[in-house]
């Protein structure tokens, strides 16, 4: 996968120290940056993914649509190599993005070229997820060295025999005369005011299937995945023997963890209550038990009348887990593992009529989306309903 990370002299892993394709620097540990994570590439529709020939075609017309903005904009060397040119032009590139001039972009400064990027450079399929491929530290900045090092001119090889060209055309940009991908460019100032970023979506089996494809080394980290395509509790680097407690939305390891030859007591790790702003805790503790009575009621009745169908049960789990993941796939209407806006509306309805739940569940959409980003993971769903907590009894599966 190209992550190194430092270890302790008992070989334990260091949290907040993996990086991708660069030798982590293990003596300065406390100015490492945070959100580290053994996560690649992730997509949401399997018919869609970004594979390793498209991702090199996708890199390649990126630099390519530089190479052409810098050729207009900036005098270019009489004497440079069509590879010395690239290498330029991404560098200017950044330039002109890094803003405050620290030599790294944040997330305002290439929100506007991911926009345009989207837009214009084929495959389309890769633009999407062309900031997190690049941000292999997961930690929402680019920095220069990520930067040149994801925009590498890619060697494309094809399987033999394969002479057919993309009938989507994904060798080349979307218009015949590449397009300049800055912000000011006219031709998008109309769409972008108006049109609203698209979040990316986190899914283990897009990422294992990703680091199957690339790796050449068996030993190799891959992510193991839950059915739901989130990552399971405890991964581990079987060649190493180390395993480790993981976020189950994002795959980034969860400090203090990681054991040798043993599985961590990740269930053991459970977040600290949090007040509910206007609910008190004993009225909110009394909501939470009131919730799950009328989740798990809305459950059985639609078990009943038949409209349930692609909801299943995982059996193993706690059965206030089970009824806490079967509602929230039933409100995740669009199947993007977050439940949005739109989809909170039809829970305030759902419980609008319910004296014992109406006044703390007006509250519940603020107290469940922990990292405040407008939007509930199933983590954060499972978490703010206490679904974790053991209960007696199981449903088998649909």
């Amino acid at each position: 996968t190209g992550y190194c990370w430092c270890v302790t002299p008992q070989g334990k892993l260091l949290h907040n120290t993996s990086v991708r394709h660069a030798r982590p620097k293990c003596n300065r540990r406390g100015k490492m940056r945070r959100g580290s994570g053994l996560i690649g590439l992730r997509n949401q529709k399997p018919k869609k993914e970004c594979g390793r020939i498209e991702r090199s075609n996708f890199i390649n017309n990126l630099i390519r649509s530089f190479t052409v903005e810098f050729n207009r904009t900036s005098e270019v060397p009489k004497n440079a190599t069509e590879l010395e040119l690239e290498k330029q032009a991404v560098s200017w590139k950044f330039g002109t993005l890094d803003k405050d001039s620290n030599k790294t972009l944040s997330r305002d400064e290439y929100r506007e070229l991911r926009k345009l990027v989207r837009k214009v450079v084929k495959p389309k399929k890769c633009a999407r997820s062309f900031s997190r491929f690049c941000d292999s530290d997961r930690d929402t900045y680019i920095s220069l060295q990520e930067w040149t090092k994801c925009l590498e001119r890619r060697t494309i090889k094809r399987p033999r025999g394969n002479k057919k060209k993309n009938p989507d055309g994904e060798l080349g940009v979307l218009q015949g005369s590449v397009p300049l991908l800055s912000s000011d460019t006219a031709e998008f100032g109309a769409e972008r005011s108006d049109r609203k970023e698209e979040p990316e979506v986190n899914d283990c089996l897009s990422d294992r299937k990703s680091v199957l494809e690339e790796q050449s080394n068996l030993e190799s980290y891959v992510p193991e995945c839950a059915p739901d395509g989130r990552y399971q509790k405890i991964q581990c680097y079987k060649s190493t023997g180390y395993c480790w407690c993981v976020h189950e939305d994002t795959g980034k390891p969860i400090p203090g963890t990681s054991v040798k030859d043993l599985n961590p007591k990740c269930d053991a790790v459970q977040p600290p209550s949090r007040p509910m702003k206007g609910c008190p805790e004993n009225r909110k503790n009394a909501f939470l038990k009131d919730l799950m009575e009328f989740l798990s009621q809305t459950m059985e009745e639609q078990k009943l009348s038949g409209s349930d169908k692609g909801l299943l049960l995982i059996d193993q789990h706690p059965l206030n887990e089970q009824i806490a993941a079967w509602n929230f796939h039933a409100l995740d209407t669009n199947k993007n593992k977050m439940l949005e806006r739109k989809e909170w509306k039809t829970f305030r309805t759902m419980i609008s009529t319910h004296k014992k739940l109406r006044r703390c569940g007006k509250k519940l959409p603020r107290y469940c989306d922990v990292n405040h980003d407008r939007r509930i993971s199933m983590t954060e769903w499972l978490n703010c309903l206490n679904a974790h907590k053991s209960s007696s009894g199981k449903y088998g599966r649909c």
